[in-house]
């Protein structure tokens, strides 16, 4: 009984939950920073898009790599991973709040982290 008019209202109403993509939105908007973490492990690998830059070297105008900084949905963990022009190429574009889900990265000699493959989730 106590809960039969929460019950009614959902009926109702039938209000949809916002996606990640538009609760982020909304935190950057109106409070000015991001702070939604879910401490799931499933959502470790899911990461929001927070800024992308292109990386051109001196002889061609066109990029070789893309630095990507990204922000951990389940952890909240900020990180700058790069994806090489064939993964951007292969597996899609990227802009700022977009969320992908990483499936898999690797560590180069000279210790910077690459963006495998991903796949794109929320745009």
């Amino acid at each position: 009984m106590p809960n039969l008019l929460a019950d009614i209202l959902k009926e109702c109403l039938e209000i949809e939950q916002p996606t990640y993509a538009d609760k982020m939105k909304w935190q950057q908007d109106v409070l000015g920073y991001i702070e939604l973490t879910t401490c799931k492990k499933e959502d470790i690998k899911r990461v929001l898009i927070l800024d992308v830059k292109p990386l051109i070297g001196q002889y061609s105008p066109d990029p070789w790599c893309y630095k990507v900084e990204t922000r951990s949905i389940g952890t909240g963990k900020t990180a700058v991973l790069s994806v090489s022009d064939r993964t951007w190429n292969i597996d899609g574009e990227l802009k700022p709040m977009d969320i992908i889900y990483v499936n898999s990265v690797s560590k180069n000699k000279k210790g910077y982290w690459y963006i495998d493959s991903y796949t794109l989730e929320e745009r």
